[in-house]
């Protein structure tokens, strides 16, 4: 039908459609419609008593000749272009439909008389969809199938590429400049856990918990543990061992002791299964001792408590200094940990010390071994207290706006940039996606609340207030770092 209206402002075209009569008049441009399989020719039921049905005789009408008849007029008064159509596919069920059985007679004969060069192009097949890119595109010298104004609107807003607003709560990121004046003080406690995990705790402001329904799919038969596991006892193990100690600047640990793996955890499933758990216990046991050996290399450990503005924190002391320790490798938890362990000690206490982060070797040669990963030289207590308010500042304007650098990419693109200028990106791209066997940082559950599910690394590097973000938290660090 959109081929009929094109041709049919046309000069001297003459339209007419399957059942409508026709007078064999001569015409530039000729076009019958709706030649289907089912309608043409017409097949027109008489009843059982009609005398033509009892006897059939020469010359006697008969409705399907006149059609073929008229089919054979069409072509005979066409004197330059003629153009027949039929509805190829069922409009409700999508089901293939012949042509009429007239005009496939003629295509037949028509291919078996014409080569394939002169044939082609002949019979044009049209896409099911009416808002196919073909049908509105010309072949050669042939026009487009379709015309039809609105499917083509249609199909150019198809076209169009829309991007979609984020999904996100945090963007389109909005970070300003943080004012020092505010009078707005925070517990040390949220303090620590802003600099640890600043979006988590932007969350909590609207009372999302995302990792509240975290359950995750455990192997019932595993043969060893995972770091996370590890990690989580080795720590255990170290609380356990400095709170027997009394809060005592005498009450030392002078010696290493047994970690007593096996026995500790008998019967409650925590190690896995025969030999495996024997294997993990060395494990553990080797690991406990080298950390052991690594706090008592700076002197006799000890706690100390640390008073502060709105309570008291415990402090381990090894030696003069102050130990942050770390039972997996050095991460932005570890280092944010430190940093603000180091800040509230030169801060607050009597005596100015050094602050030093304990953590697992990065190699896998030493991946039982502990070093000390980052040491902060001593601070005067008037400079400690202003990057205090510096970070209250930051934590109370997080509190409000989300943060605009995760932890754990930021932690990479800072320290890298800071080893070597221009490594920040890669580092924090590397973070940030993750690689073979390491999760990336963008698949934690806040960090997708907070900047969508598929949030690219360029969209935070080129965010307003990323730049001044990472110098503002990170730039004090590292100028504090010993060399």
């Amino acid at each position: 039908s959109a081929d009929s209206g094109r041709f049919g402002h046309r000069t001297g075209a003459l339209t007419v459609s399957a059942l409508e009569p026709m007078r064999a008049i001569p015409h530039r441009v000729i076009v019958l419609m709706g030649l289907d399989a089912d309608v043409f020719p017409r097949h027109r039921e008489r009843v059982g008593f009609h005398l033509l049905e009892q006897q059939r005789q020469l010359g006697d009408p008969r409705s399907s000749d006149q059609d073929r008849y008229v089919l054979l007029e069409a072509l005979m008064s066409t004197r330059q272009h003629l153009l027949i159509t039929w509805n190829s596919r069922d409009e409700h069920t999508g089901e293939c439909r012949p042509a009429a059985s007239p005009v496939q007679q003629w295509l037949g004969q028509l291919q078996h008389e014409l080569s394939d060069e002169t044939f082609e192009g002949l019979c044009r097949e049209p896409a099911a969809n009416p808002l196919d890119r073909s049908n509105f595109l010309s072949q050669g010298s042939q026009p487009p199938p379709s015309c039809d104004h609105r499917h083509f609107e249609a199909r150019r807003w198809l076209d169009t590429t829309l991007a979609p607003p984020p999904l996100a709560l945090a963007l389109p990121m909005h970070w300003s400049s943080v004012s020092l004046e505010t009078s707005a003080v925070i517990s040390s406690e949220l303090l620590l856990r802003w600099v640890i995990a600043p979006q988590l705790i932007w969350l909590e402001q609207f009372q999302l918990t995302p990792r509240e329904w975290l359950d995750p799919v455990e192997d019932l038969e595993t043969l060893d543990l995972d770091e996370w596991h590890r990690h989580g006892l080795l720590r255990q193990r170290l609380s356990e061992l400095l709170g027997n100690l009394p809060t005592d600047e005498n009450a030392l640990l002078q010696e290493s002791e047994a970690g007593d793996w096996k026995h500790r955890y008998a019967g409650q499933g925590t190690l896995p299964p025969g030999a495996a758990a024997t294997l993990e216990c060395e494990c553990l046991e080797k690991r406990w001792q080298h950390l052991q050996a690594t706090l008592l290399s700076m002197g006799p450990c000890s706690t100390r408590r640390l008073d502060l503005a709105d309570g008291s924190r415990q402090m381990l002391w090894a030696g003069d200094t102050v130990v942050v320790v770390q039972p997996g490798q050095l991460k932005s938890r570890g280092v944010m940990e430190g940093w603000l362990s180091h800040l509230q000690v030169c801060a607050n206490h009597t005596v100015t010390a050094a602050t030093v982060v304990v953590a697992r070797c990065g190699s896998a040669a030493k991946k039982d071994q502990f070093e000390i990963a980052l040491r902060w030289q001593p601070l005067p207590a008037e400079q400690a207290r202003e990057q205090l308010m510096v970070l209250q500042a930051l934590a109370c304007q997080g509190l409000s706006q989300c943060w605009p650098v995760p932890p754990m990419s930021g932690w990479a693109y800072a320290n890298a940039n800071n080893k070597s200028a221009g490594r920040g990106e890669q580092a924090f791209r590397q973070s940030w996606s993750g690689g073979f066997n390491v999760q990336g940082e963008r698949e934690r559950a806040e960090i997708q609340l907070c900047f969508g599910v598929n949030c690219e690394a360029s969209e935070l590097l080129n965010s307003a207030g990323f730049e001044e973000a990472c110098t503002s938290l990170y730039g004090p660090l590292f100028e504090a770092l010993a060399i």
